[in-house]
């Protein structure tokens, strides 16, 4: 492969906290507003960030892009399962009261 056409990681990770910072922005919209559109997009980003991310930081490639989307989709479930839990018995003991409201979630 050319050099020029070379994704490095830098760019990578920039575009994986720009996603980040997107997903955390249209939680916000779809919270304010109720559109289901915007949850319908919070979704798909919500279903994907944390498998690609993880996926990527491991360094795991498929054969094919529908190995990566489905191993994408059951990590992110995974992912977000945990986070939920982990946030739940992390952030009550610090005086949270409600741990998985949308502040709780934000920070998880």
């Amino acid at each position: 492969m050319k050099q020029s056409q070379r994704i490095s990681s830098r760019q990578v990770v920039l575009g994986l906290v720009g996603w980040l910072v997107a997903t955390n922005l249209l939680v916000w919209v779809a919270h304010s507003t109720g559109w289901w559109s915007f949850k319908v997009v919070l979704f798909l980003c919500l279903v994907f960030l944390p498998g690609v991310a993880l996926l990527r930081a491991m360094r795991i490639a498929f054969k094919s892009a529908l190995a990566h989307l489905l191993y994408s989709f059951g990590l992110s479930l995974v992912i977000l399962v945990l986070s939920g839990l982990a946030a739940n018995q992390v952030l009550h003991p610090l005086g949270v009261v409600r741990p998985l409201e949308l502040l709780g979630v934000l920070g998880a």
